[in-house]
């Protein structure tokens, strides 16, 4: 998960937050694609990320929400039960 997590704060740093919401396929293909000396983001979870780019979760976070209501959006939003 520390590559996950490493990867999106140098996303943020490089292109900021905005950049998540305008385009989560962009980051998913970043994050899949491996850098110089790097091997990519294992699939399973560029996609999980891009689930949550896609459904908004990361701004639900920076607000506040609680992790009830952001799990409740997720599944809403995708219909995952």
């Amino acid at each position: 998960m520390n590559d996950v997590i490493d990867f999106l704060k140098d996303y943020i740093w490089k292109n900021g937050f905005e950049k998540l919401s305008e385009d989560p396929f962009a980051v998913y293909k970043a994050i899949v694609k491996p850098g110089k000396g790097k091997q990519g983001i294992e699939p399973k979870r560029a996609r999980l990320v891009l689930v949550t780019l896609m459904s908004k979760t990361h701004e639900m976070a920076r607000k506040g929400s609680s992790a009830v209501e952001i799990v409740s959006h997720i599944q809403s939003e995708h219909c995952l039960n």
